[in-house]
């Protein structure tokens, strides 16, 4: 009445009695070949990755493309398997198999024609829209190859067990061709390097780089067949024996760096230090013919090992890492990043670790010695971080920090007056130290030693002009700026004042030898008088009172107007004044 299927299959009670002879394993090789020609297009999108990442999504935009791209792959994926289970469920195709074999069979071929169109397509421009066609392929040919499974294991399900086992073979045998075919791409690899010259090792870290910049260590292993040790291996060898020649140097750490940050169980961690990494990125740390990016690229990888906890900190420090870090950028002239990489290290080490936390705050001081502007700016910008964290100050800091003001560079001197700020705050018990920070603020308002200022020596003021040719004597430039911080520690007034402090500032005003002084005075002066009415009586007497009005009401441009007579009336001043702190008011 309804037709009879034309695929339909009479089983008796003597079917399986008289099956035919399987000669020469045909037909079990045949479904052996099955299983695996349905999961062959599926492995080879999956594990295309340096194809599409090197070779197509390359435009300047495709970043977040190239990073996430197996995870596209694994939603198209899913959408493969909703499709196929869709298509099963509420389509079907009942009756004839081929009317499921063959129209899946026509869409792989399709799909894989356009997939060799691809190759040949430039999607430099369209990285987007590439992205979205090889997802939606990924997807077609995922749902079709569900279908032709399912249909090949209908068709097998009539025949005896071995053979429905063939199909099973042939699935489960592809993840191990693929594995076989991994261990024999990592052998050619690791022939090339053991074989190649220098440039075609650095070819290899360079393509190594490119590719697994991002990745994890379970896919770092996955893609080097569960032997990414030998190759890390490799790499730590030629990098202790070949780093002070400086030989591809750079590479390498950048290669171990995707090595060390992929590492979630500190695996490749554990060998590098049981090899004795860690000194040898310190030992590159102060050699003299190592360039400055190569240094920066090992304070990078030292940054790693340290972020890994506690032990890892300490360890660096028990290696001197404390002194060679702080060396190193104490001595780099040339490239700010490296400073600021070793900046950072030095920050990590000092939290978390206080064991050495005072190990590392004395590194810093010592820097501020150095002659680097940079290095000198990036240490007292951590010295105000690190100093508010510590119980005490160290007498040790007082002469650098002071000396710091002496520098001709802005940013440097912001950052001694911000830790100078610090150090003077009510915090400290020790009032000992604020005191004598005190007094070094107040002595650097002096006039430098065998400068005496007669109007009419000319041959010294002959040798003044001569000694200010080539800028500011630094010893101005500290006046200045001691000068500036004084104003600014409005809660430490009544100590200055009690050093005299405004005798002083009038002296500095009459200094026409830097005008920038004189400017400093007058605002620091205002202040003091604007505060303390004991102060306006005093100044208001030294200066009588047509010279006080102009610098009462133009403390900011009252030194572009001095005549030399006014200067000699602020450097003539005999001020001698005692002050108590409890009639600050």
């Amino acid at each position: 009445m309804f037709g009879k299927p034309v695929d339909t299959i009479v089983i008796t009670s003597d079917t399986f009695d008289r099956v035919p002879s399987d000669r020469c394993f045909g037909v079990f090789l045949a479904f052996v070949i099955h299983g695996l020609g349905c999961f062959l297009p599926w492995n080879l999108l999956f594990h295309s990755y340096e194809y599409f990442v090197c070779c197509k999504i390359l435009g300047d935009d495709s970043d977040i493309y190239r990073q996430y791209f197996l995870s596209f792959c694994a939603l198209a994926a899913l959408l493969a398997a909703l499709v196929s289970t869709g298509i099963g469920l509420f389509i079907g195709f009942h009756g004839d198999t081929k009317r499921r074999v063959i129209p899946s069979i026509v869409v792989l071929i399709i799909m894989f024609i356009l997939q060799v169109l691809f190759a040949v397509f430039d999607a430099r421009d369209s990285s987007g829209i590439f992205l979205c066609i090889t997802i939606l392929n990924i997807v077609v040919i995922g749902a079709f190859i569900g279908l032709y499974l399912s249909s090949v294991s209908g068709i097998v399900a009539y025949f005896p067990d071995r053979y429905v086992n063939a199909v099973v073979i042939g699935t489960n045998e592809m993840p191990n061709a693929r594995q076989e075919a991994s261990l024999t791409q990592i052998r050619r690899l690791l022939s090339r390097w053991d074989q190649g010259s220098t440039k075609v090792r650095r070819q290899i870290l360079l393509d190594f780089i490119e590719l697994h910049s991002t990745i994890t260590e379970p896919e770092l292993e996955s893609e080097f067949a569960q032997s990414a040790s030998l190759f890390f291996t490799r790499i730590t060898s030629w990098l202790r024996i070949s780093y002070l020649f400086g030989t591809c140097l750079n590479e390498q750490l950048r290669a171990l760096r995707v090595f060390l940050q992929s590492s979630t169980g500190n695996k490749f961690l554990g060998e590098f230090l049981d090899v004795g990494g860690l000194f040898t990125l310190l030992e590159i740390l102060n050699v003299n013919q190592i360039q400055d990016e190569d240094k920066q690229q090992a304070l990078q990888l030292l940054k790693l090992i340290a972020d890994n906890g506690r032990i890892y900190k300490e360890l660096i420090c028990q290696s001197y890492g404390i002194r060679a870090i702080a060396e190193c950028m104490a001595k780099t002239t040339t490239n700010e990043n490296t400073q600021k990489s070793a900046q950072s290290l030095l920050d990590s080490l000092a939290h978390g670790n206080p064991t050495y936390t005072q190990q590392v705050y004395k590194g810093l001081v010592a820097i501020l010695l150095s002659t680097s502007p940079k290095a000198q700016e990036l240490s007292a910008s951590l010295l105000c971080k690190l100093q508010p964290q510590l119980e005490q100050v160290h007498r040790s800091l007082l002469e650098p920090v002071i000396n710091l003001l002496q520098s001709f560079h802005a940013e440097v001197q912001y950052q001694a007056i911000e830790l100078i700020q610090i150090l003077m705050s009510n915090k400290w018990n020790d009032d000992n130290i604020v005191s004598a920070l005190a007094e070094q603020l107040v002595a650097c308002l002096k006039d430098p030693p065998n400068q005496d200022r007669t109007d009419n020596d000319d041959d010294e003021t002959n040798d003044l002009i001569d000694s200010l040719k080539g800028g500011p004597m630094p010893v101005y430039i500290q006046q200045a700026a001691a000068c500036k911080c004084i104003r600014l520690l409005v809660d430490q007034h009544y100590r200055f004042l009690r050093l005299n402090v405004v005798h002083l500032l009038l002296c500095v005003m009459g200094n026409e030898a830097y005008p920038e002084s004189q400017r400093q005075a007058s605002l620091t002066l205002h202040t003091f008088v604007e505060r303390y009415p004991i102060v306006y009586e005093k100044v208001l007497d030294a200066l009588g009172e047509q010279l006080f009005d102009a610098f009462h009401q133009n403390p900011d441009g009252f030194y572009a107007r001095m005549t030399p007579i006014q200067a000699d009336v602020c450097r003539s001043n005999l001020i001698h004044m005692t002050f108590d702190a409890d009639n600050s008011d």
